[in-house]
């Protein structure tokens, strides 16, 4: 529990805040365009099974669209 999903969960809004033109919370930010931004809604860990959500999107990535 050391804040990974939160970290990857701003850093998405962040680039898309400066995809759209609005402010961006740093005081210089250098972001380039982006193609895609790919998340995943209503996913969470269950401990006790040993299945972690960080982890368990791994064998699911091939879902993505190319």
């Amino acid at each position: 529990m050391s804040g990974k999903s939160a970290i990857l969960r701003q850093t998405a809004l962040v680039c898309l805040l400066a995809q759209m033109g609005s402010f961006v919370p740093a005081k210089y930010a250098e972001i380039g365009l982006l193609d895609k931004i790919f998340t995943r809604v209503g996913a969470t860990d269950n401990i006790s099974a040993g299945e972690i959500y960080l982890y368990g999107g791994d064998e699911r990535s091939s879902e993505y669209p190319q």
